[in-house]
Order: structure tokens, then sequence, then C-alpha cells
């Protein structure tokens, strides 16, 4: 935890120093500076449990002296008494791409050697006056490809074609807008439909048009999910579709310990059947993610060991800042936690890979180590 905490406090309070500088020309240019960052959270999971092994916020407190640092606490304009990872809501942002071709592939709208083509402008609703852009100029690409390269194209075309409701059907069954079953409290969050977007507006604003279908596809719209949410989705992605309760709970003792009262067992909460062809088509193009060159976050996690499979996210606001959000599972080949990472005004998704790699060491270091864990009745140090 300790380990996570400090990754995301360095992560942000170095990007808030290079903006304080960046800002400085800014202004003397008279350009629009940058946003400080307020804050971000930390889930990982047990990719075949649900169980979450760490859950870090930031800013946060400390126990020891809260009910002394509690005004100040309160008056804090970053919040640290939000616990983000449970109830801050965000856009998905891309890491929810894989959802729409789940949506795509298992109602056979596409297969893995279907191709769209990316010309950086999609024009289908040019005469309306609205042409979404890409991040680039792909070309051709197939669902894994597109999924690498996080062509917004690609996934506009699919998403025209597969429409909102089995959108909305496949990412609940995925587990976002779902509590997770934490003992704590958690929030619900949303999955972007014409039902929720009528809860945000009203007048011809509450109406649910083709564009809302093209943003909704691409996790923007509405979709509001909790970081505790994407790393259970992102784990369900690699244990391919079963999405598990979060329980911290493991076990109850009676009071002396010399009874077992409870000893808890993994609960699924839902379940998306894929074939092996289908998830394999999701996997390859998670694992391009981080290691091909056509990667979104190739540069943060080419040749790390074990292998990294990944989504990168950015909310697209048009804001200078927009939050950024980062999912990944490891070992790609065979699956054991999923981390999300999501950071209030982070720009860009690919940035909080290093976060997520910090914590990754340590997981696979631990285990690699002779180190033991503390149990109960230990004293701790």
């Amino acid at each position: 935890m300790a380990t996570a905490e400090q990754a995301l406090a360095n992560f942000i309070l170095e990007q808030n120093e290079e903006r304080v500088q960046q800002n400085v020309k800014l202004e003397r240019e008279g350009k629009k500076t940058f946003d400080m960052i307020d804050g971000g959270a930390l889930v990982m999971v047990d990719v075949n449990t649900g169980e979450p092994l760490c859950i870090a916020n930031y800013p946060t407190f400390d126990l020891v002296t809260f009910l002394d640092d509690y005004n100040d606490l309160l008056a804090d304009e970053n919040d640290p008494l939000v616990n983000r990872a449970l109830n801050g809501l965000y856009s998905p942002g891309s890491t929810f791409k894989p959802v729409t071709a789940l949506s795509a592939l298992c109602e056979h709208i596409i297969s893995g050697d279907s191709t769209f083509v990316c010309t950086g402008i999609y024009s289908e609703y040019a005469d309306s006056g609205y042409s979404p852009e890409c991040t680039g100029v792909h070309g051709a690409l197939t669902v894994s490809q597109a999924i690498t390269a996080s062509c917004n194209l690609f996934f506009y075309q699919v998403g025209n074609r597969v429409g909102i409701d089995l959108i909305h059907k496949y990412a609940t069954t995925l587990g976002l807008g779902q509590r997770t079953g934490i003992e704590l409290n958690d929030a619900e969050g949303r999955v972007a439909s014409p039902e929720v977007k009528a809860m945000f507006y009203s007048g011809a604003e509450a109406e649910w048009y083709a564009a809302d279908n093209l943003q909704a596809a691409i996790g923007q719209s509405v979709t509001g999910v909790t970081p505790i949410q994407l790393a259970r989705y992102c784990a369900a992605l690699a244990n391919k579709g079963t999405v598990y309760e979060c329980s911290m709970l493991k076990s109850i003792s009676s009071f002396d310990y010399s009874e077992s009262i409870y000893e808890r067992t993994p609960v699924v909460a839902s379940r998306l059947r894929a074939s092996a062809d289908i998830w394999n088509l999701i996997h390859t193009g998670m694992i391009g993610v981080a290691n091909s060159p056509a990667g979104t976050a190739y540069n943060y996690l080419s040749g790390y060991t074990p292998t990294v499979a990944a989504k990168t996210g950015t909310t697209e606001t048009g804001a200078a800042n927009p939050d950024a959000v980062f999912i990944c599972f490891a070992p790609a080949e065979d699956p054991e936690v999923a981390v999300a990472v999501v950071v209030d005004k982070g720009q860009r998704g690919a940035l909080l890979a290093n976060i997520a790699r910090t914590v990754l060491d340590y997981y696979f270091d631990f285990q690699q180590s002779s180190q033991q864990i503390e149990y109960e009745l230990t004293l701790l140090h």
C-alpha cells in the first residue's frame, strides 16, 4: 500500500512541479496555462478471486494525526478525505474500447479479420456538422490493431453498427456502472444510455443522437466509473469474462482464534461468455498497447518482464489537462493481477504506466523474495 501511495504521490508532485515551470513560460507568451493535478487513485485486484490487493489514494491523510488535522483536511481544496478509488467517478476514455470490441465480436457484427479504414476524420455525419477526429491517421485496422493503436475512428464505426443498447449491456456485464461488493461504501457509477443521459440534461439536449453512440463507444459521453470498477473490469478481461465481487474479508475466527467461523470463497457477480478466439483478439490488442511500436504505452512498458497487457485512456473534454486513465494486467500469458490508475487532470493515460509499473515491480519482486507477509497475532515493527 505504501508503495502505491508513494508512486502516486511522486508522479503527481513531479507533474505539478513541471507544470509550474511550464506555466511561467506560457504566462510570458500570453498562452493558456496548465491546471494543477488534484489527486488520483490506484487499485490492484487478484484476477482470479477479485480480492483487492491494494487500494491507494492521493492526497491522503495520517490516521495517527487524523483528529488533530481534521479541520485542515476538511478545508483542503484537493479533498484528501474523499476516497477516489471507491467513490471517484471518471470517464473511462479509451480503456472502454475493449467493451465495444467484445460487443461487436460476440454479436457477430465484426470478426477478427474485419477492417475499417481510419482517415483521421469520421465523416459519416458531416452533413449535420459533426465530424469527430482521431488522434492520428491509422489506415486499415483490425480490431486487435485498433485496440493497440487506440483508434477512435475504428470504434466510431463499430459503435455505430453495434448501437448503445448492446454497448450498455456488455459494459454492465463486465462490472462497469455496478457496485463491486466491497465492504466499504462505493459509488455505483453509470454507463451511458439514453436513460442515463436524460438524467443530466433536459429538452433537446436530453435526446440521444448518433453522436452519443460514437462517444459512448470510446468511453466518453455520460459514462462515469470508479477506479475499483476499472480494476475489476480489467481483471475480467484478463480472466476471460468472470467478474468477481471485490470483498476484502478473507476469514472470521472466534475471539480466541481457536475456531474458524467463516472462510471466504470467490463470489461471481457476473460472467461474459465468449469464445477463446474472441478473448485472444482482445488480449492481443492489449498486449500490443504495451509491446508493439504502434501501442500507446510502448515507450513505457516495452521489454518489461513479465509481459504486460494494457489499455490507456484520456477524458476528451477539450481541457488542456483532461483526466488520465490506465489499466493493465500481468503476466499477460497467465494473468495474476489487474491494476487501474486514474489521475485527475493527468493529461495522458500512457503517463500513468510508470505508476502501475512501480506497483507491479513490488508485487513480482515480493513473489520471488523470501520476505514473509505479516500474519494475525504477529507483532509489527
